[in-house]
């Protein structure tokens, strides 16, 4: 799956700003307080099993996580957006290093893919950094 950071990027700006919460006294709800609520905005639990009074019950713990979850997705998505771009960035410094290793050097005569050979190992960390090894 690749997902344009972009797309995840605009999906949070258009979101209700955060802090989020979860808001259970005996129903899940998971909202915001953006706007001076102290209350829940989304009910999340759907069913027979709706009211929280048996923590013990599958269902009630399911519906917690998944709130817990819901309310923290926005900040921990906008890391993780934070946390490919600087990735991406460090792997994109390493393919030019390679791509300049591999035009400026010449393999040693006879290497047979010597990793002493500079164009050699150019060679391997371009082909890992395509999957390829």
């Amino acid at each position: 799956m690749s997902t344009d950071l972009a797309v995840i990027e605009a999906a949070l700006k258009a979101a209700t700003e955060s802090p989020w919460f979860v808001d259970a006294p005996d129903r899940v709800f998971v909202g915001n307080r953006a706007d001076g609520r102290s209350a829940g905005l989304f009910e999340i639990i759907y069913g027979s099993d709706d009211v929280l009074s048996d923590l013990h019950s599958a269902a009630a713990v399911r519906a917690l996580a998944n709130a817990h979850l819901i309310a923290n997705a926005p900040t921990w998505l906008a890391e993780l957006v934070e946390r490919v771009k600087v990735a991406e960035a460090a792997i994109e410094r390493v393919r030019r290093f390679a791509n300049n290793a591999r035009r400026d050097y010449t393999h040693i005569s006879g290497c047979g893919g010597d990793p002493e050979c500079p164009a050699c190992w150019a060679h391997d960390i371009l082909r890992a950094l395509d999957g390829d090894a």
